[in-house]
């Protein structure tokens, strides 16, 4: 399939809302990001004459952006995609899927390899693509997500989490955002512009059964993410911890903050044990170009007391990395 890519950047490109470009000899550039987040003045997506809280997109007003986690496993992507193709069509267009692709190996295992005409003609797909394979580079995924969404708010998955009708249905008339005090809007204080937040978990079912809440699962306000601090990208390389470090800061940069638990708004978990699966991939020579892709990965050793200790470090320290997007990326496009 035809592809182009976007607004390709390198990291030293300035995040658009949130980060202040400064000098930065030590870093081997001129100029890097650093953001102060947590700093109302600098991180709220606030219209700063009128005292009105920033929207997204005009064109994406009212959707919800869905951000997609994906790395090199096909079949699980296609099951996602036909999941949401199967939504009612009113539905459909009212959500944004954003995929992101975490540096899969081109061409045989990249997200765009897989997406087709059909599900494109039916689904508002954007295609955020990692131009590096870091090893669990799941911050910086995530980071990404948050950067390029165009909607005021962001329910993010993992590639094997489905969300069935319902859930969604349910999910689009959740507010991200706490009402201000009525009290409080003639005021210019951030404390009248800003009342808090409201993030969204969800429970999920296991292929067990169990049911259990899943940490990465989130339908939270883009605002909340970057004044939270978003993901530490010091954590990339190394498995595990992105996820209890986020939720501590969330909890942390504001009392009138808020996490919903809907433990009866369900998420499916799903094993895909062969992620070239000839039952779900479209041809023959797709698996076989997937296979041999898939053999090339390098190993991802699961080391979660390397991320333990540092996310210890950091409780105690309050000193976070404010670097963001260190890789490049591109916004992909599709040409056929």
């Amino acid at each position: 399939m035809a592809r182009a890519l976007s607004k390709s950047t390198t990291p030293s490109n300035n995040l658009s809302f949130c980060c202040l470009e400064t000098d930065d000899s030590s870093n081997g550039s001129s100029t890097s990001r650093r953001c102060t987040a947590g700093v109302s003045s600098i991180c709220r997506r606030i219209d700063n004459q009128n005292g009105q809280e920033e929207k997204g997109d005009s064109k994406d007003a009212g959707k919800l952006t869905v951000a997609l986690m994906y790395y090199a496993e096909p079949a699980m992507l296609l099951r996602q995609l036909e999941n949401f193709v199967s939504y009612p069509e009113a539905l459909r267009q009212k959500i944004v899927l954003l995929i992101v692709d975490d540096g899969s190996p081109e061409p045989s295992l990249t997200a765009n390899t897989y997406i087709t005409q059909d599900h494109r003609a039916k689904l508002d797909i954007r295609n955020a693509y990692i131009q590096q394979n870091t090893p669990w580079n799941t911050p910086g995924a995530r980071n990404l997500a948050f950067h390029v969404a165009t909607t005021d708010s962001v329910f993010m998955i993992d590639a094997d989490l489905l969300i069935p009708v319902e859930t969604m249905e349910k999910a689009l008339t959740w507010p991200t955002r706490r009402p201000r005090l009525a009290s409080s809007l003639s005021s210019s204080s951030p404390e009248a512009i800003h009342t808090g937040f409201i993030a969204h978990q969800f429970n999920r079912t296991r292929p067990s059964g169990e049911y259990k809440v899943h940490p990465s699962a989130m339908l939270l306000d883009v605002s909340a993410f970057w004044l939270s601090g978003g993901c530490e990208e010091d954590f990339s390389g190394h498995y595990g911890s992105e996820d209890s470090a986020f939720w501590y800061r969330y909890k942390k940069q504001s009392k009138r903050n808020r996490s919903m638990v809907h433990k009866l708004a369900l998420l499916t978990q799903f094993d895909e044990p062969d992620p070239c699966s000839e039952s779900i991939l479209p041809t023959q020579s797709l698996v076989a170009s997937c296979r041999e892709g898939r053999q090339l990965l390098p190993p991802l050793p699961r080391h979660a007391e390397i991320n333990k200790a540092k996310f210890e470090r950091r409780k105690i320290t309050n000193k976070w990395s404010n670097l963001y997007l260190r890789f490049p990326w591109a916004m992909v496009k599709d040409d056929s």
